[in-house]
């Protein structure tokens, strides 16, 4: 086995922000790998679908990683068309497959191949400031072995050791932590938990959030965390969405699986209201999206579609809008309200 270096390193955005034109869509700053192995997976590059989202909840092209690459390979971006990232990967990668695991479809392509790790670095870099969202898939499909998966600025987390499960759980299969770029650079090391042993590396999503948080007060729900909203997308910079894309998807996190729930759209803040078991932070004329209903790892989604979720605001070009959830909560109903919901925190996405 081996230790390595991959280096991602992606170019600078090229069109000003407050140029309100359409960014370049070489210059995405979401980027999907996926580790394979030609040689082991049928003969065949085993990557995703675009259509793919995988934990991350944002879709587009996965680049598949070899251990025949060569010294870089330069990067698609996160759409289902083959446009430059403007970026490349620089690697010395171990890969491994195993066939047969009870995974189906895309999520086998993604995790019945791996990078095999002892002790690896991977290094994004010249990535734009903002928020990230980084999914590493870390799972071994015939072992109950475990991977440390640190993400510099956001520290570690042990995952694997447990069987497939539908939809993917964190800490099981992933891990995910949210950083912000230090001097430009994303770090994450991957390393075998047990002496001795090897690890897995499936692939890693990095993704650029759409939304920028805004000051909001939130409490834990009967899961013991707080929700928690981001919103993903084709974007260049954190708090930015393009109205010409319309692609964005709003996400919730920590809500008590299987309870119901809506994000809410207004145009203002309004500090910390107390409402429910939690606090209400998006004002003015709130428009309610329609009922979801939180996964089994406790995710609500709702792709927004412009014409009909946020038609009362249009035209979108130059305004400012914030988004927060609600969802029920009934075994977190505490004294002195016992109301049975709570609230995420909140959002900011600035339409261009």
């Amino acid at each position: 086995m081996h230790s390595m270096t991959a280096r991602f390193a992606l170019a600078p955005l090229v069109a000003p922000l407050l140029a309100l034109a359409l960014p370049a869509l070489g210059h995405s700053q979401s980027v999907f790998v996926d580790f394979g192995s030609t040689s082991v997976c049928n003969g065949t590059v085993n990557v995703p679908t675009c259509t793919y989202a995988a934990a991350g909840g944002l879709s587009g092209t996965w680049n598949s990683y070899v251990a025949t690459t060569g010294p870089s390979l330069a990067l698609i971006h996160n759409t289902c068309t083959p446009v430059s990232a403007g970026a490349t990967v620089a690697a010395t990668v171990t890969n491994s497959c195993f066939l047969g695991s009870p995974a189906m479809g895309n999520d086998a392509a993604l995790m019945e191949d791996y990078d095999t790790v002892v002790s690896e670095t991977y290094v994004f870099d010249g990535l734009v400031p903002g928020v990230y969202d980084v999914y590493t898939y870390a799972w071994l499909p015939n072992s109950s072995t475990t991977t440390i998966i640190d993400v510099h600025g956001s520290g570690s987390q042990t995952v694997g050791g447990a069987a497939w499960t539908v939809p993917m759980s964190p800490l099981l299969h992933y891990a995910h932590h949210v950083v912000s770029p230090i001097n430009t650079t994303i770090t994450v090391e991957a390393s075998a938990a047990t002496p001795f042993s090897t690890g897995a590396v499936n692939g890693i999503q990095v993704v650029l959030r759409a939304g920028q948080p805004v000051a909001c007060a939130t409490n834990p729900n009967s899961t013991g965390a707080p929700a928690s909203i981001g919103a993903f997308g084709q974007t260049t910079t954190t708090g930015v969405a393009w109205t010409s894309f319309d692609d964005i998807v709003l996400r919730c996190t920590s809500v008590p699986a299987g309870e119901p729930g809506i994000f809410f759209v207004g145009p203002s803040t309004i500090g910390a209201a107390p409402f429910g078991e939690g606090f209400r932070c998006v004002g003015g004329s709130v428009v309610r999206l329609p009922f979801v209903v939180a996964d089994a790892s406790g995710v609500m989604t709702h792709p927004l579609v412009q014409a009909n979720d946020l038609a009362t605001f249009t035209p979108l070009s130059g305004v400012t809008l914030y988004t927060q959830a609600w969802y029920r909560d009934p075994a977190g109903a505490l004294p002195p309200n016992f109301a049975g919901f709570n609230l995420s925190d909140a959002i900011g996405i600035t339409w261009l």
